[in-house]
């Protein structure tokens, strides 16, 4: 696991432990930049409309 991915993770259990819900999704084989490029791959077009969906049910 990637500094990165250990930094998320300890991030996203530091949320939960002040009471948000949280979600957090670890992608592999994928660069920084894939959330922009669901035109072309199609792991983007999965995490844009998880992502979507999200935001939908907290607002």
């Amino acid at each position: 696991m990637s500094a990165v991915n250990l930094y998320q993770e300890a991030y996203a259990n530091r949320l939960r432990e002040a009471g948000s819900a949280v979600k957090a999704t670890n992608y592999t084989n994928v660069t920084h930049e894939f959330f922009g490029m669901a035109a072309v791959v199609d792991q983007a077009k999965q995490t844009v409309s998880e992502a979507s969906a999200g935001l939908r049910s907290g607002f």
